[in-house]
């Protein structure tokens, strides 16, 4: 069975939609999904549909209140507020549990955008914002973006399950980007799964110091670049393990958030695109799996005070992959490898160097 996520433009929004179908879908019929950008569309194929249970399933288990996203989604809202609206999010999933999969193709199929809908929040969306979407003069008069009720559960859903919000800077206005992966062809086969291919934990006292996981970069660019590297090489394990790529994501979609005096306020946004590192996999998994690790320790290293610039050109060079931002980048490594800053264990070797220039761009 089949369910379609039709575009609206608003890239953040759309993606969270498709990921939370998958994940509800997923759990619904407790099969396999494939989520496949379409270019006009997300699909969700669900594997073995005949086998959907009937009754209650674990949908309600995809709701994790405690959840620390919740409060960056709503991050507009005041406590109270909050609590209710997650409430409203937990009572449309509800809902979808106690429904059929062609009832949840049915009501996925009305129109996203209404005036009586819920109020798209800037933490989902930077598009949700006032001011953002037209030109507003002497004051805001700028309408709330309101989304049909189901659109806007899915998307609460799949942000919370998918994206990262991850503090950035050093400075004293608080600053925080958003993270969400956008998925190509990729497969998972179960809710669970797609968020641990998808999202990165906080640094806690509890975090293994092996886990992967982003550093405190000094921009937005550099820790979306940092996650680029980490997603392709989690694709690249998924690819060994399964003897070849049947999994790919196209890019990573972020946008930065700070405090004003007495209100939040969205920055820069963009996406970085996933195709070289991709197509690393695809040529080479094992030569691909040095070039994530030395470029991940750019990040890493460049997140240190002193270091930034390492970790700039680190990201420019994932951003660009043209001969200026890779020679900036080399010089920079070789710079701190001469002043024994960075090890020469750490040097990488002439074959991952050799794979990196492949794909350079004059």
């Amino acid at each position: 069975m089949q369910f379609a996520i039709t575009k609206t433009g608003l890239d953040v929004f759309d993606t969270a939609r498709a990921w939370g179908l998958a994940a509800v879908a997923s759990a619904r019929a407790q099969s396999d999904v494939r989520i496949r950008d379409r270019g006009w569309s997300f699909t969700i194929d669900v594997q073995n549909a005949h086998t959907a249970v009937v009754g209650p399933s674990p949908l309600l288990a995809l709701i994790d209140t405690t959840d620390e996203n919740w409060s960056f989604i709503f991050i507009t809202s005041g406590q109270e507020e909050r609590k209710h609206k997650i409430s409203d999010v937990e009572k449309c999933i509800e809902s979808l549990a106690n429904t059929s999969l062609a009832q949840i193709t049915e009501k996925i199929s009305e129109s996203v955008f209404t005036s009586r809908g819920k109020t798209l929040p800037g933490g989902l969306d930077p598009g949700g914002f006032k001011g953002v979407r037209q030109k507003t003069r002497a004051r805001y008069d700028e309408g709330q973006l309101r989304v049909n009720a189901d659109h806007w559960a899915l998307a609460c859903l799949g942000m919370v399950l998918c994206a990262t919000y991850q503090r950035i800077g050093s400075g004293s206005v608080p600053r925080t980007i958003a993270l969400l992966p956008v998925p190509l062809d990729v497969t998972v086969a179960q809710w669970a799964e797609i968020r641990e291919l998808t999202r990165w934990p906080r640094a806690t006292p509890r975090t293994s110091v092996s886990e992967p996981r982003l550093s405190r970069q000094v921009a937005g660019s550099a820790a979306a670049a940092q996650a680029a590297v980490q997603l392709a090489e989690r694709v690249r394990k998924r690819a060994v393990a399964q003897g070849s790529l049947a999994d790919r994501f196209s890019d990573i979609l972020f946008f930065e958030l700070f405090k004003t005096r007495t209100q939040q306020k969205p920055a820069q946004g963009n996406r970085i695109r996933l195709d070289r590192l991709m197509a690393m996999i695809q040529h080479d998994a094992t030569v691909a799996e040095g070039v994530f690790e030395w470029l991940d320790y750019c990040f890493r290293r460049g997140s240190a005070k002193g270091a930034q610039d390492l970790a700039l050109a680190a990201a420019d060079f994932v951003f660009r992959w043209d001969v200026d931002s890779y020679d900036r980048l080399v010089r920079l490594f070789v710079r701190y490898l001469v002043t024994d800053e960075i090890r020469l264990a750490k040097r990488p070797s002439e074959e991952v160097i050799g794979e990196v220039l492949r794909y350079v761009s004059v």
